[in-house]
């Protein structure tokens, strides 16, 4: 069934209204607010597990073929969408992917080799990956305060492209990866006390 321009502008932006900006960004902005300096603990660790689990699911919806599960491919187009990403050459993304997204996501830390020590930070600093050196040991590190603005700009870029684009292949993408499974009365319900975060369907792939 072909869908039309405007069905699938609304199926994207009930997705963005409803799940990446009420589920993602709500969250991403709490983990903003635990910095070191005021916190003892920068939570660094789950933000970035956050930003690139969300740039994987993204970068899915954006591409005219794929799987769900192929995640290099999925970040890769999702920071090199539109230079909507200003940081990013193929060797950060790389490095991104290989070395922080696997890594964290598997292990909790970033993968290491034998030569090259990976961490995450969060600072006032403008530069994405830092050269640190601790106790005598040469240490890239992510600013992760630096990834949230830009995927935030991002998410805020993706959704005003939404609203004005009359590209009916951008927004089938979106609106193709990603099929609503429940009944309207069942959504993300919220209490005073708790919350009930509830899945979108995702196509396994396209």
């Amino acid at each position: 069934m072909i869908m039309s321009l405007e069905i699938c502008r609304l199926l994207s932006l009930r997705l963005f209204d409803e799940n990446i900006y009420s589920d993602i960004i709500g969250d991403l902005k709490i983990l903003d607010t635990i910095q070191p300096e005021t916190n003892g603990n920068g939570c660094t660790v789950p933000t970035a597990m956050l930003i690139l689990s969300s740039l994987d699911f993204i970068g899915f919806l954006l591409r005219d073929t794929g799987k769900i599960d192929d995640t290099e491919g999925n970040i890769t187009t999702a920071l090199e969408y539109k230079n909507y990403f200003t940081l990013y050459t193929p060797e950060v993304i790389k490095t991104l992917c290989i070395f922080y997204r696997h890594g964290i996501m598997h292990t909790f830390y970033p993968r290491q080799t034998s030569i090259k020590i990976y961490g995450l930070h969060k600072s006032r600093s403008a530069e994405l990956l830092e050269l640190k050196s601790i106790n005598g040991y040469n240490i890239t590190s992510l600013n992760v305060n630096i990834l949230s603005n830009e995927f935030k700009s991002f998410v805020d870029s993706l959704y005003a492209e939404i609203k004005s684009t009359e590209d009916i292949l951008f927004l089938e993408n979106i609106s193709k990866g990603f099929k609503i499974i429940y009944p309207e009365e069942l959504t993300a319900s919220s209490t005073t006390t708790a919350q009930t975060t509830i899945p979108y369907g995702v196509s396994s792939n396209k």
